[in-house]
């Protein structure tokens, strides 16, 4: 009888264990969603230097050409991919 009261006591440990593990996982997902990370592209003609940033589209990558330079009308390619740090509170 009294390794049953030991077996209980484990698994209600281990119970409270995997619970207390999925809700702090849980609070990881919710702020990690908050946190929506930018993603920009940087297009820059190679003639004038014309510099163009829009928000990342799916199939962009780096050298693509991008169409026509809004000044000089030469070819524009992607020069950049980047992710931009989210901005920190000051206090």
């Amino acid at each position: 009888m009294e390794s049953f009261y030991y077996t209980v006591f484990i698994s209600m440990v281990g119970i409270l264990l995997a619970l207390s593990s999925l809700m702090q996982i849980r609070k990881r997902v919710a702020v990690l969603s908050r946190v929506a990370a930018k993603v920009l592209t940087v297009t820059l003609c190679s003639k004038c230097n014309f510099k163009v940033m829009s928000n990342f589209a799916v199939g962009d990558y780096v050298f693509k050409e991008a169409g026509k330079c809004q000044q000089c009308g030469e070819t524009m390619y992607i020069n950049q991919i980047y992710q931009e740090e989210p901005k920190k509170k000051q206090a």
